[in-house]
């Protein structure tokens, strides 16, 4: 070959090699705008996925700020399911113990239902008994009644004596008094008959006379005193005195043996009495029963007795006086409005027996404490 041919080959190589090249790098072109356009697609892919990244861990915080909140709840209901749980346990403990009462209880309750079945029984028992006691009550009534007209008579009687007593009085003190001028006249006949012979019999005449007549006055002051005592004396009497009525009581209450009665004005006389000792003295088997006005400043003197069984009534009258001491002896006497006393005492069975029913007034009309 020629080496214009050689040359035209090699030209030829050329141009093939740098067309051959240009599509090369049409080709690498082509995969660098594709490589470019990946790389732009895979660029916004990543900044989406950045952002969704930068999304996900502001998501994150968020969930991790929640996450604590809600830890710090979850801890709080778990000391509050604890506390819970502890008074549920508390609660069931003390439903058991409740339980454990109620059947106590239930038990206790048909005990006493048996017991009040008893009572009932004992209870109608005592209604036949009080209805008794009713009638008993109308008919002591009726008798107090009576009784109680019956006082009028005797304060008038009462009075009557103590006009009798010193009407006695001043007939004996006259009598004294006639009595010595009759001796300082015996006397001076005497006198006089020693002096005059002349009238002996005159004189003896005379002396006679005076010593019937003194004799005469002898026998009347006897009879006064003997009547002035029957009223002063003996197992009944007049009561005038109040410091004499405070007298009898505490003389006849230390003496009971098995039951007394007895009415004060007020419960604290016991007290100014000093009869409280006496009183929590009495065998155990004494009924005892008093009755006067209750105070609040007298509640010592209830409860102390209460504990020996003395049984007290409330009557608001404070003008009563009576005693009843074993049926034996009585006292009942009024105190008016300006503290003085009128009244009787007795031993006398008859008298005790008429005045028991008028006694029974402070109990009848009076409330039970």
């Amino acid at each position: 070959m020629s080496d214009k041919g050689k040359k035209g080959a090699s030209q030829a190589d050329s141009l093939e090699q740098i067309l051959k090249s240009r599509d090369d790098s049409e080709k690498l072109q082509s995969k660098l705008d594709d490589a470019v356009k990946e790389l732009g697609e895979k660029k916004a892919l990543l900044e989406q996925s950045l952002k969704k990244q930068e999304d996900a861990t502001k998501q994150l915080n968020d969930l991790t700020a929640e996450y604590g909140k809600l830890k710090i709840i979850l801890d709080k209901d778990k000391e509050l399911k604890d506390s819970l749980s502890t008074q549920l346990n508390e609660i069931k403990n003390k439903t058991q113990e409740v339980e454990e009462e109620a059947r106590a209880f239930k038990k206790a309750a048909l005990a006493k239902d048996e017991i009040l079945i008893t009572k009932d029984r004992q209870l109608a028992d005592k209604d036949s008994v009080i209805s008794s006691k009713d009638e008993e009550i109308k008919r002591l009534s009726a008798q107090i009644g009576e009784g109680s007209a019956k006082i009028p008579a005797l304060q008038d009687q009462i009075l009557a004596l103590q006009k009798q007593n010193e009407d006695l009085k001043l007939k004996e003190e006259k009598l004294n008094a006639q009595l010595h001028d009759t001796n300082d006249k015996l006397e001076k006949l005497r006198v006089k008959f020693r002096d005059s012979g002349d009238s002996v019999l005159g004189a003896t005449m005379e002396v006679e006379k005076l010593k019937a007549e003194l004799k005469q006055k002898d026998e009347q002051i006897a009879s006064l005193s003997g009547r002035l005592g029957s009223i002063l004396t003996g197992g009944s009497g007049v009561i005038t005195d109040k410091d004499k009525l405070a007298e009898l009581f505490q003389t006849m209450i230390p003496k009971t043996q098995r039951s007394i009665r007895f009415c004060v004005p007020t419960i604290s006389s016991i007290e100014t009495l000093g009869l409280l000792p006496i009183i929590k003295g009495f065998p155990r088997t004494a009924v005892v029963n008093i009755s006067g006005d209750i105070k609040a400043t007298d509640e010592h003197i209830v409860m102390d007795l209460k504990q020996k069984g003395v049984i007290f009534t409330q009557y608001d009258p404070k003008d009563r006086w009576v005693l009843n001491r074993d049926g034996e002896e009585v006292i009942i006497a009024l105190e008016k409005s300006d503290g003085t006393v009128i009244g009787f005492f007795s031993n006398e069975q008859r008298i005790v027996s008429i005045l028991n029913t008028t006694i029974m007034e402070p109990w009848i009309k009076g409330i039970k404490i």
